[in-house]
């Protein structure tokens, strides 16, 4: 932790004319954040298919380990370098293992219990978008005619 501090201060030092860069979010903000990102992650990905799923799977691990890579070596320069240079190709053999394990055969997306609605949705916007023309239409005639 004493190595998060020294490079947040100096982040702070090399800020010009007094600017200041924002301040970190609290363990606890964190946890909120990704408790809510985990369920509304859960509500989406719970209509679409495995193979679906593993591949935003593979590839949000394939983009957070860079993001968190490139975090690292923001706080601790090059001397992060010499142990990425191993765990970049894990993490990588990582994603494309969920990647394979997902896509390996063929699942397709579950049915919905239910029909959607979008015909009778439509209709009903097709029948008040009439009434409301012939409304428009009906109040335009009656101002032009004097």
């Amino acid at each position: 932790m004493g190595n998060l501090s020294a490079g947040v201060e100096a982040l702070r030092g090399s800020c010009p004319d007094g600017m200041q860069p924002a301040p970190l979010p609290s363990a606890h903000g964190i946890l909120k954040n990704s408790d809510q990102c985990m369920e509304w992650f859960g509500l989406v990905a719970g209509g679409l298919g495995r193979n679906v799923r593993g591949m935003i799977l593979g590839y949000g691990l394939f983009i957070s380990t860079s993001v968190i890579d490139l975090t690292l070596r923001l706080l601790l320069g090059d001397s992060f370098q010499k142990p990425w240079q191993y765990l970049q190709p894990i993490f990588y053999l990582a994603a494309l293992t969920v990647w394979g394990l997902s896509l390996w055969s063929y699942q397709p997306i579950p049915s919905p219990a239910t029909e959607p609605r979008i015909e009778a949705d439509y209709q009903f916007l097709a029948t008040t978008t009439r009434k409301r023309l012939f409304q428009v239409r009906a109040y335009l005639a009656r101002a032009i005619r004097p």
